[in-house]
C-alpha cells in the first residue's frame, strides 16, 4: 500500500496528442492535480498507425514533456518522490500461452527450487525468441509425467516435465519509441501499461476479475477493444470506424458541416428522452430548401451509426472468441461518454451488460480523457476506495456525478441520474434553468 500524499504522473502519446496527468493519492482517493495536452501541428501525427512514436518528431516531443514534467516539478515542492509512467496503445498488443517440455530418460528429482530455475530460463528464452516487448511472463502451471502439481513444496521424481507459461506482449519498436521520448521513466513492472489496461483497471466491479469482461475505446478515428478473461487482457480487436466516420455521416444526413454535428451529438440531445420527439430541434436552408428535424428523426439517424459501429466491434470479438454478449458484460470509454445519455444509443434494454461510465475523478476538468491515467495509477494505489467510503456511496440514490458503473441490483434502469444539468428541461442548449 502506497503512502497518504503520494505523487504520481502519466504520460501518454495519443495519435494527435500527448497527455500529462499528475495524481496524488490523499486520504486513500486518487485526486487530479495536473492536467496538460501537446497538440501535434500542421496536421501531423505523433504516431503510426501500428502506434510507433515517428522519428521525425521524436526529438521534439521529448524536449516538450521534459519541459512540462520539469515544470511540474518546479511548481510543486513536494514533488521530489514524484514517479512518472506511460501508457502504450494497446494496437500491436498480444498475448499467448507457450508450453515448453523437458524429457529425461532417468528420473530426476523436481523441487520447488528447480521449477523456479527453469522458469527463469524460460522467461529469457521468450525475450530473446522475437521482436516482441515482452510486459510480462507468468508461470501457468507445471506438469511431471503427465500430472499436474502446485510448484510450491513440491518435491517428486521424474521424466517429462510439461511447463507452461502466459506471455503479455507488445511490438518492440512500439515500448522504445515510446520510452525514448520520455525524459524519467521508473524502472519496475508497474512503470508501464496498455491503454486498454488501464481502462479495464478503473472499472469498480465486485468480481470483477472473476469474469469475462470487454472494454470498448471510442475514439475518433475507430473503436477498439480489449477482452478481459479472469483479470488477464487476452484478446484485442479493432474497427475502422471511429466517432468521426459517424459525425461524417450525420453531416451528410443533416446537411451540416461536420462542427456542427460534432456540436449536436455531443452538447445538446437527451438521447433517453421521450420529450423532445416530436420537438424541432434543428431548422435550417439546404440548397434553397428549408429543412427541419425532429428530436425523434435526429435519434434515429444518430442511434443508427452509433449500433452500426458499436455492432462491428461485437461481431469482431465473436469471430475469434465465442462470446454471449447477453451475459458478458461491456464497458465503454471515450466519446461515447461525452454523448448525454449514451448508454440509450448502444441498447435498447434498461436492464442490460452494456455500460458506460459515469464515476467522478476528482479533480479532473474533462473526466472521460483520464480514465486511462486513473486506472493505471488505481492499480499501483491498490484499494484507495475503504469499504466505508464504497458502503456509502452505494447507499446515495440521487448521485448521477458520483454514480459508477451502473451494475449494482438497486438501480432501477442505467444511467437514470446521469442526464445533464442544461438538458433538464429535455431540450437543446439552456442557459438558465429553474431549480
Amino acid at each position: 500500500m502506497i503512502g497518504n500524499n503520494k505523487t504520481f504522473t502519466t504520460v501518454e502519446i495519443k495519435k494527435n496528442v500527448v497527455k500529462i496527468n499528475a495524481y496524488r493519492v490523499l486520504e486513500k482517493n486518487i485526486i487530479s492535480i495536473f492536467e496538460h495536452e501537446i497538440e501535434t501541428k500542421n496536421n501531423s501525427a505523433f504516431l503510426t498507425d501500428n502506434g510507433i512514436v515517428k522519428s521525425s518528431v521524436s526529438s521534439e516531443l521529448k524536449k516538450e514533456i521534459s519541459a512540462v514534467i520539469k515544470s511540474i516539478i518546479k511548481d510543486q515542492a513536494d514533488f521530489k518522490d514524484n514517479k512518472i509512467f506511460m501508457i502504450l496503445p494497446s494496437s500491436t498488443y498480444a498475448f499467448a500461452t507457450r508450453t515448453y517440455h523437458i524429457n529425461s530418460s532417468s528420473a530426476i528429482l523436481i523441487n520447488e527450487e528447480y521449477i523456479n530455475d527453469l522458469f527463469k530460463k524460460t522467461v529469457k528464452k521468450e525475450q530473446q525468441a522475437n521482436s516482441a516487448f515482452h510486459l510480462d511472463v507468468q508461470f501457468a502451471k507445471i506438469k511431471i509425467d503427465g500430472v499436474k502439481y502446485a510448484h510450491k513444496n513440491l518435491k517428486v521424481e521424474g521424466n517429462n516435465i510439461e511447463l507452461t507459461v502466459s506471455v503479455r506482449s507488445i511490438f518492440k519498436k512500439v515500448y522504445d519509441t515510446h520510452k525514448n521520448v520520455i525524459e524519467k521513466v521508473e524502472d519496475g513492472e508497474n512503470s508501464f501499461m496498455t491503454n486498454l489496461e488501464a481502462l479495464y483497471n478503473s472499472i469498480q466491479r465486485p468480481g470483477k476479475d472473476e469474469n469475462d469482461i470487454v472494454v470498448v475505446n471510442w475514439k475518433e478515428e475507430n473503436l477498439e477493444a480489449g477482452l478481459f478473461k479472469n483479470g488477464s487482457f487476452i484478446e484485442y480487436t479493432s474497427t475502422n470506424i471511429g466517432m468521426n466516420k459517424v459525425i461524417s455521416k450525420l453531416s451528410d444526413e443533416f446537411g451540416l458541416s461536420n462542427e456542427m454535428s460534432k456540436h449536436y451529438l455531443y452538447n445538446n440531445i437527451n438521447f433517453d428522452s421521450s420529450n423532445i420527439l416530436r420537438t424541432i430541434l434543428l431548422k435550417f436552408k439546404n440548397s434553397a430548401i428549408t429543412k427541419t428535424l425532429s428530436g425523434e428523426q435526429i435519434q434515429l439517424i444518430v442511434k443508427k451509426y452509433i449500433k452500426e459501429a458499436y455492432k462491428e466491434i461485437k461481431e469482431s470479438f465473436v469471430s475469434k472468441e465465442k462470446i454471449d454478449f447477453v451475459v458478458t458484460p461491456i464497458f465503454n470509454f471515450g466519446l461515447i461518454q461525452e454523448i448525454p445519455n449514451g448508454i440509450s444509443l448502444i441498447s435498447n434494454n434498461k436492464v442490460s451488460s452494456n455500460y458506460i461510465n459515469q464515476v467522478r475523478i476528482i479533480g479532473a476538468l474533462k473526466n472521460n480523457e483520464h480514465f486511462e491515467s486513473y486506472g493505471f495509477i488505481s492499480k499501483i494505489a491498490n484499494k484507495f476506495i475503504t469499504t466505508q467510503i464504497k458502503t456509502k456511496k452505494q447507499k446515495i440514490t440521487n448521485a448521477g456525478l458520483n454514480m459508477q458503473f451502473s451494475f449494482y441490483d438497486d438501480f432501477i434502469g442505467q444511467n437514470k441520474a446521469s442526464s445533464q444539468l442544461y438538458l433538464k428541461n429535455d431540450g437543446i442548449l439552456i442557459d438558465k434553468v429553474e431549480a
